[in-house]
């Protein structure tokens, strides 16, 4: 029908081997052994789950991220086995940028006076506390950990941006 109304788009069938290797599952046999009703298996029910919902990738990286954000780590080894990560949703969530040595945050409408920076050393992890103040409000305070590479801290506020580097 359809190279009646189109001649340019006639298509040709071209031949399929099929395979005679009584040893191969058929891909009907594999979707019935996977997910075979109450005779499924409960591993290869949640595997297959896993394997079609590839947005849960993202919705756990996000929630992850507002608990961060909020000061409450998902789980307590994150912040231990993952402190980059820690960082970067910080500085992502005051639209800054973490650079290879150092980071940028945009403070617009802020003085230099405002802005107050502390460092405290943990063991192998230096961490740093950003607090700005809002004249009357409560003022703004946020704990990361910097990466091991961070030596020798230096921090500089021009143009409305605090500029932090090692």
């Amino acid at each position: 029908m359809e190279a009646a109304h189109n001649p340019h788009r006639m298509a040709t069938w071209e031949p399929l081997a099929v395979g005679t290797d009584p040893t191969q599952v058929a891909p009907g046999e594999i979707e019935a052994e996977t997910t075979g009703g109450l005779a499924a298996s409960v591993e290869s029910l949640h595997s297959e789950f896993h394997q079609l919902a590839d947005h849960l990738g993202d919705v756990q990286t996000m929630h992850e991220q507002v608990l961060v954000s909020a000061g409450m780590l998902p789980e307590s080894h994150l912040a231990e086995v993952q402190p980059e990560r820690q960082l970067k949703w910080m500085v992502e969530a005051l639209h800054g940028n973490v650079n290879p040595d150092g980071l940028t945050i945009p403070l617009l409408g802020v003085t230099a006076k405002d802005v107050v920076l502390f460092t405290k050393k943990e063991g192998e992890i230096t961490h740093l506390k950003l607090v700005i103040a809002d004249g009357d409000n409560e003022p703004l305070e946020r704990e990361m950990p910097l990466p091991e590479a961070a030596e020798g801290l230096s921090a500089n506020y021009v143009n409305g941006r605090l500029h932090l580097r090692w």
